[in-house]
């Protein structure tokens, strides 16, 4: 069982520091910072009370949306079931370019299709189009993730969801429903299993250190599932920063399991920052004083660190005179 009091204070620290490429932009608290990584991969999503703005150039497809005003999801988390004022969203793949608006009319919701810029003719064919241009929307975004999880857990638990993470377009998208599958359900043993695995398609480090760092508070989360996600996340996070993180919410399961204390070396190992190894080691410090196998491991693992204060500072973690 874990319960990891380090983790809000963590993930609050991740989420503020950010690469220095990342620029943010006015808004609420649920904008995201816009990024550009040089291959022509662009996303904004900002918050100005209750209007929205989500803009996003990826690789095969761009997204524009805009909104005035709140919008609800219906019963099954598929469709716009209500709406203050009005939205639209226009995505442009393959080569054709598709725009609903719908809008707040009269107590109803008013719909309007284009496809290539012509407006299509009222029907179920073009409302199922709308309603699967909004669905594309919400897979691709991300947003209205704990609404569309809430309404999934409603029909079919768990297992909806992770069905749906995997229909799903974008990292941040995969992180957002994981958080919210992890807050909303108590997840049985092989649920966590099967979650951890579908962390392995989040590429971006940013993403899966929050994702990581969510599931590793799960009080459900047995050592070896932690062992396997700690295994994972070095094999994966190529950032310090990120991979530290993730180890040092972990701590606290050290020596609760010997296959848990190798994988957290065995990560720990991909570290190069003199800094975040020092971080990450003070972390397990405690830990190894009670330890002597870890202990071991630990003087090893600190003596191997480059800089000479950060050095120091690791081996006086455990009592170590570095003194000369």
């Amino acid at each position: 069982m874990i319960k990891n009091t380090k983790i809000l204070a963590l993930l609050t620290v991740g989420a503020v520091v950010v690469s220095a490429s990342y620029a943010l932009f006015a808004g609420g608290d649920t904008s995201e910072p816009s990024f550009d990584d040089n291959n022509g991969r662009s996303s904004r999503h900002t918050i100005n009370g209750d209007s929205g703005e989500y803009a996003l150039n990826d690789d095969g497809y761009t997204v524009n949306a805009e909104w005035r005003g709140d919008y609800g999801l219906n019963d099954l988390g598929a469709e716009l079931a209500e709406l203050d004022d009005e939205l639209e969203i226009e995505i442009m793949q393959d080569g054709v370019k598709q725009r609903v608006k719908f809008e707040h009319h009269d107590g109803a919701i008013r719909t309007a299709y284009y496809r290539n810029g012509d407006k299509q003719p009222k029907g179920e064919e073009t409302d199922r189009a709308a309603t699967a241009l909004f669905l594309q929307f919400l897979r691709i975004s991300g947003l209205k993730s704990d609404e569309r999880v809430a309404a999934l857990t409603k029909t079919g638990a768990a297992a909806s969801v992770l069905d749906e993470i995997d229909a799903l377009a974008r990292d941040r998208a995969r992180r957002r429903y994981a958080i919210a599958l992890i807050e909303q359900i108590d997840l049985s043993p092989a649920e966590i299993t099967t979650l951890t695995e579908k962390f392995e398609r989040i590429e971006s480090d940013h993403d899966f250190r929050i994702a990581a760092a969510a599931l590793l508070e799960n009080e459900t989360l047995t050592s070896p599932q932690a062992a396997h996600l700690i295994m994972t996340a070095g094999r994966q996070i190529e950032s310090d920063h990120d991979l530290r993180i993730v180890l040092s919410a972990s701590a606290d399961l050290f020596s609760t399991d010997s296959d848990f204390d190798g994988a957290w070396m065995d990560a720990y190992a991909e570290l190069q920052s003199s800094y975040d190894q020092r971080l990450a080691l003070e972390e397990i410090a405690a830990a190894a004083k009670t330890d002597p196998a870890l202990l071991a491991a630990y003087r090893k693992a600190a003596q191997a660190i480059s800089d000479g204060p950060d050095r120091n500072r690791a081996l006086e973690a455990i009592g170590e005179n570095t003194e000369r």
